[in-house]
């Protein structure tokens, strides 16, 4: 499966490499839901969609995850960091920002590991409720 999802002690991390399909998309959100069941406080989590080649599912399987992440309730609100460094996964990841409006957890598009921490320490403020546009997002 090319999605890893880590505990880093201060938030959860998942990745996801190479080619990702609606069954890994599903699964992947079922792990992160387990862990978070699993855990005493809330976590922040980042998403890096860096290293993927390829998405194989559109918006039916993402309006699917969204609408279980949108009715998640936690003992308190969460930030999730999307991590994304070309313009298919920009888009991806500002579809589920757009679509997963559950009040606890606020979602921004990044373009990096290092400034989702920042964001997470309240270091970087971010541009408006979405996060930055496209342009904003550095390319590697």
């Amino acid at each position: 499966m090319p999605t890893e999802l880590t505990n880093q002690g201060d938030f959860l991390l998942a990745r996801f490499y190479g080619v990702v399909t609606v069954a890994e998309l599903v699964q992947a959100a079922s792990e992160l839901e387990v862990v978070e069941d699993s855990i005493p406080t809330p976590m922040d989590r980042i998403i890096d969609l860096t290293a993927v080649e390829r998405f194989e599912f559109g918006f039916s399987a993402g309006s699917f995850v969204a609408s279980q992440r949108r009715v998640r309730r936690f003992s308190k609100s969460v930030k999730s960091a999307l991590i994304v460094s070309d313009p298919v996964q920009f888009g991806l990841a500002r579809m589920f920002q757009t679509m997963n409006d559950n009040p606890q957890i606020e979602i921004q598009i990044l373009p990096s590991v290092a400034q989702a921490r920042d964001w997470f320490a309240g270091k970087t403020k971010v541009d408006g409720p979405g996060g930055p546009s496209y342009e904003n997002v550095a390319l590697v």
